[in-house]
């Protein structure tokens, strides 16, 4: 009984052992491929953004609109319930665009998220650092890449900072990786129908 006791033990302090290691650091779940990852350009490097995130998760769509117009989408906050279902509520501090340095609470899939826009570059990117209960810490953005005229790939990205998350990686991106595909969805379809500017 003993022996069995140590054994567990000793299992369950090397899991977090490697939880709050260095190893595994920066685990990334994504669709992106090879050939869109080409066309991706790395993110700007911002003091609020960890340099080596626990957990990334990416999603990414190819829209038929201009970046302009789907950061237009993206930066109306007020709106978002409009076009992505899992969002409940949304709390801004003014009816306008989004800038940086805004803060604003929104309730997704009945999560209560609190975050502060760090960039918010015209038709390019739009980030966020936001902040869950169980002291779940993330960076969100959505990148907007121009492929040609009329088409935009668009990448849905969470970087969170929180060993236990890198433990379940597999699950948090099965369940946060469907919602960012249902967001997309949701943001191809606002953005596709949206009157052509």
């Amino acid at each position: 009984m003993r022996t069995r006791t140590a054994w567990v033990l000793a299992g369950l302090a090397l899991i977090l052992l490697l939880a709050f290691s260095g190893f595994g650091r920066a685990r990334t779940y994504s669709t992106l491929g090879f050939e869109q990852r080409r066309d991706v350009p790395a993110l700007p490097a911002h003091p609020e953004v960890p340099k080596s995130p626990d957990l990334v998760i990416e999603r990414y769509a190819v829209i038929s609109a201009k970046p302009e117009k789907i950061f237009e989408l993206l930066t109306h906050a007020q709106k978002w319930a409009d076009w992505d279902h899992g969002i409940t509520r949304v709390a801004v501090p003014a009816r306008r665009p989004l800038m940086v340095g805004d803060v604003f609470t929104k309730v997704e899939m009945g999560i209560k998220v609190e975050a502060q826009v760090l960039e918010a570059d015209r038709g390019e990117l739009l980030r966020w650092r936001g902040r869950a209960p169980g002291r779940i810490i993330g960076v969100h953005s959505f990148q907007l890449v121009p492929l040609d005229s009329k088409r935009t790939l668009v990448v849905n990205r969470e970087e969170f900072s929180n060993g236990v998350l890198r433990l379940f990686g597999f699950a948090t991106d099965f369940g946060i990786g469907k919602r960012f595909e249902r967001s997309l969805e949701g943001l191809k379809a606002a953005a596709e129908s949206a009157p052509r500017s």
